[in-house]
């Protein structure tokens, strides 16, 4: 698999965001989301039980993946993952699992999430 030759850039004005683009239906009010730079181990560390773990060493190969490395080498900015709270310090992610998947496979340690303005004051651990 040929790996990203380029830095990975996340879009930070959600008004630019192109979520039409994406794969999951996305019915977000935007004007209700902040986007936060996050510990990427501490937010996998804190998902729901059951969702990926995106282990260090290994990536999926899949068209998915191809695609978002394709858009990067292309200087493409990307959406950040979505990520929302469902029960005390537990989340989950609601898009963004080959964008996280692929971060965590390139090292990066943080890395912007979109979250809810209103989960922003349960975030302080994740940072």
């Amino acid at each position: 698999m040929i790996l990203p030759s380029k830095n990975i850039e996340f879009h930070t004005d959600i008004s630019k965001m192109p979520f039409q683009e994406l794969r999951t239906e996305f019915n977000e009010n935007t004007d209700n989301l902040e986007v936060v730079k996050l510990s990427l181990l501490k937010v996998l560390n804190a998902l729901e039980e059951g969702m990926t773990r995106f282990p260090s060493g290994k990536i999926n190969s899949d068209k998915s993946t191809i695609e978002l490395i394709t858009l990067i080498n292309k200087e493409i900015k990307i959406i950040p993952p979505f990520i929302i709270k469902i029960n005390l310090n537990l989340w989950t992610i609601y898009d963004g699992q080959h964008r996280i998947g692929l971060c965590r496979y390139l090292g990066l340690t943080e890395i912007p999430f979109l979250i809810r303005k209103n989960n922003l004051n349960y975030v302080s651990g994740l940072i």
